[in-house]
């Protein structure tokens, strides 16, 4: 049901909404079509993909620092020989105690 006229507060209000979501306009839906029922519409459209919502200006800005923290610890790791196992992380053995092939010493030496 389509009122001959929309208040002005109704229409500047929804308007906004509109205008400020491009996916309304992007799934073929105009002006009209969003003031005769916009909350139908809005749970049709924006809030059925929430994995879809592109990030916030605060929320890309975390995820900037967060990627470039990772990619520093990656570099601390590899410099360091080091790797992450379930979360912990883990030094590489080096097997170099207990050689397979040691030089045999002479009969004489004691050294340990």
């Amino acid at each position: 049901m389509m009122p001959a006229a929309w208040p002005e507060y109704y229409l500047r209000h929804w308007g906004e909404i509109y205008i400020a979501n491009p996916r309304i306009r992007e799934y073929g839906v105009s002006l009209a079509q969003f003031l005769e029922d916009p909350e139908r519409i809005l749970r049709a459209v924006i809030f059925a993909e929430p994995e879809h919502q592109p990030l916030l200006r605060a929320q890309r800005d975390v995820q900037s620092r967060l990627d470039a923290e990772a990619r520093a610890l990656e570099r601390l790791l590899a410099s360091r020989r080091m790797r992450v196992s379930d979360g912990a992380c883990v030094e590489v053995m080096h097997h170099r105690c207990w050689p397979r092939h040691a030089r045999r010493r002479p009969e004489g030496d004691m050294r340990s």
